[in-house]
Formats: structure tokens, sequence, C-alpha cells
């Protein structure tokens, strides 16, 4: 089972399109690793722990949702790479000039520079989504969104790592900037990547209605649609879950456990190195026992580790329940693969944008909860709020037939 899953990587590694694509987002995560860690620290010192770290990011996420859909008809309708460029492009040169800026002047602009990378994640997320349906063959694409996901996480953890080293010997400025020469290069390598779109946009007019159309020519019975709504469904509460659990980590170490940046930066670390692992196996256990059980195994160890986290303090115990929560997210690369096959490559960008959008709205609830009310919330709470909907998603599981879902 591991050998066979070990030989796709390596088939996948040479591939020059997706080494390429996957180098970009390693470069990428890295620098949005140091910017994250840098920008929510500031944050919470502004404005305080929950309430600054939840308006940073509700600045990030809320053109997310309203350019959403608008992003998504671009990288169905135009060059999915170009838009790579673009967006890797913008935030790298806006991040080296505020930490420029911030350098001469003393004047950190970090809200202002939340909302620009807000704006220009949402042509990110559709167009990469959509690219690697692209890149590689469909019985690989399990295993390449798992490889895309778990390279993402080293950059994250290299990122995180290295921020707090940043940080403390160079300042906030410089941490910074060098975020924005990672993304600078993340450019660089989508400029190099070789891309060949599999299907030609369609020169029909882009509505709703003609989704919706193919939607129901996709899935004939109403069993197929149900159970398709149903896996879709799934995903946005996957997603949620992936948004928001570990964006409460630096408040519930702060505020409730007294604890650093450094602190911090292991428990993220431990994250990450979690999702690392389980994007090696999830693959290989989903050919094994079938995708639904091992999104349902995933998903039930993110509820139970969820809950307890806030329990437990900090202690070892602790560290091992968070690393627990790394692995149950590994789940996303097959949720992924699975709604992916099952929309139209030419569409795949806008269905996903719609996806990020539903997730964006509730997440961004989340976030206007902790603003205001950040003050007076439990983080418990919160960690509980979390555990239910990861029950939720396993209730949806549990009425979903996948036997009964048609790839397209």
């Amino acid at each position: 089972m591991l050998r066979a899953e070990l030989h796709t990587r390596v088939r996948l590694a040479r591939n020059r399109g997706f080494a390429l694509f996957t180098l970009s987002g390693l470069f990428a995560t890295f620098g949005n690793g140091l910017v994250y860690i840098t920008l929510s620290w500031y944050a919470s010192t502004v404005w305080g722990a929950v309430s600054g770290v939840a308006l940073m990011l509700f600045l990030i996420w809320t053109p997310s949702i309203l350019l959403g859909p608008f992003c998504g008809a671009l990288a169905d309708r135009f060059n999915r790479k170009t838009l790579l460029i673009i967006s890797n492009g913008v935030r790298g040169l806006m991040i080296v000039a505020v930490a420029a800026i911030s350098i001469i002047s003393g004047d950190f602009f970090a809200f202002p520079l939340a909302l620009v990378l807000g704006i220009f994640v949402s042509f990110y997320m559709p167009a990469a989504l959509s690219l690697v349906k692209d890149l590689v063959l469909q019985e690989d694409l399990a295993s390449a969104n798992a490889s895309v996901d778990m390279l993402y996480e080293i950059g994250t953890v290299a990122g995180l790592g290295f921020s707090g080293i940043s940080i403390h010997w160079l300042g906030i400025d410089y941490t910074i900037m060098i975020g924005g020469v990672f993304f600078l290069l993340a450019t660089l390598s989508n400029f190099a990547m070789p891309y060949t779109r599999k299907t030609i946009p369609s020169e029909a007019p882009y509505s709703l209605k003609l989704i919706l159309t193919d939607f129901l020519n996709a899935f004939p019975t109403l069993g197929e649609r149900l159970h398709a709504l149903r896996l879709f469904l799934f995903q946005v509460v996957f997603m949620v879950l992936l948004m928001t659990v570990p964006v409460v980590l630096p408040s519930f170490l702060r505020e409730d456990l007294g604890l650093g940046s450094a602190d911090y930066a292991i428990y993220e670390a431990l994250f990450s190195i979690g999702v690392v692992i389980g994007n090696i196996l999830s693959p290989a256990c989903s050919r094994r026992f079938g995708d639904k059980w091992t999104l349902m195994a995933l998903t039930a160890v993110l509820a139970l580790t969820v809950f307890i986290f806030p329990i437990l303090e900090d202690s070892a115990l602790s560290k091992v329940v968070y690393f627990s929560i790394g692995f149950g997210m590994a789940g996303w690369a097959i949720i992924l693969a699975k709604t992916q096959s099952l929309i139209d490559n030419q569409y795949q960008g806008f269905f996903q944008s719609i996806m990020y959008s539903l997730c964006g709205i509730i997440v961004l609830a989340i976030y206007v909860i902790m603003i205001i009310y950040g003050n007076y919330i439990k983080i418990n709470f919160i960690y509980m709020i979390q555990s239910l909907i990861a029950l939720l998603g396993i209730f949806i599981l549990m009425f979903t037939d996948f036997s009964n879902i048609k790839n397209s």
C-alpha cells in the first residue's frame, strides 16, 4: 500500500510542471508563515489577543467572500498560470513596499497590508486549486493534492520556525520583507512552470444557470444529486475547520496559558508535522479502506482532539493532541480530490471559489463574534463549537453514499 503510494509520489516529482507548481507553493507558504506570525503578533499587541487577530483575519477573508465568484470565473476563462503570477507577484511587491516604508519612516501599515493580501489571495485560491487537475492524471489527483498540502505545510513549518528567530534578531520590518522576497521567488517559479490547459475555456456566456444545467446532467437522478450536494457541504464544513482551528491557538496560548511566541511556534510546528504525516498516509488509507471511511476516521480524530485540547493546558500530552489535530486535517486532500473529480474542468475555478466563499461567510461570522465579544468568550467554548462542527461533518458523511456519485 505505502510502496505504491511512494511510487506515485516519485512519478509526480518527475512531472516538471507539477514540481515547479509545488516549489512555488513552498516558497509562498514559507513567506506566508513569516508574514502570518508577524502580523498576528502585531495585531494581538495593538488590539488585544482575540480581537486583534480576528480583525486581521476579517480583513483577509472579506475580499475572498466578495470577490470569490468573480475570481473563480477568471480562473475558468483566463490562463490560470498568469493568475498565479499576478497573485504572488503583487503580494510580494506590496509586502516588500510596506516593509521598506516601515524601515524608512517607522509607519507600519499592517491592516491595509492584510486587506491587500486578502484581495490577491482571492485570485490565487481558485486558480491554484483548479490548476492541479491540469497538471496531473485523474488517478493521481488525490496524491497530488496530498503532496501539495504536505509541501505547503513544510513551507509553513519552516516559515513559522524561522519567524521567531527573525523577529527576535531582525525585528518586524525585516521579517516581513523576507516574507515578501519569498513571494517573489514563488512568482519566478510560476514563470518557469510549463503549463498546458487540458480543456479549452467555453465561449458560452458564463452563468449559474449553465453550471446548474451541467450539474443536473452530470447527476441525472435525485439520489446522485443529493449525495453530491452532501459531499460539497462536507467540503465546506471541513474547510471551516481548516481555517478556524489554527487561528484560535495564539489567543489560547497567550490569554489562557500565558505563553509567548516561542511556544506558539512549537505548537504550530507540531500541527504542521501532523498534517505532513497525515498527507503521506491518508491517500494510501483511502485506497485501502475507501474515501468515506478514511474521511470519517480523520474527522472523528478532529472532533475528539479539538474538544480535549483546551482542557489539557500546556503539557506533553497537549502537544501530542495538537499534533493529532494536524493529522486529522489531512482529510482535506481527500475531500478536495473527490469534489474536483465531480466537476467539469472548465468550471473548476468558479466552483472552488463558491465553496471558498461559502466557507468564508461562516468563518467571517466567527471572526466578527470574536472581534465584538472577544473579551467575554472563553476559548474553550470556541474549541467546543469547532468540535461540534466536526461532528456535523461526520453526520453528513454517514448519509453520503460515495458509490452513488460518479466522477465527471
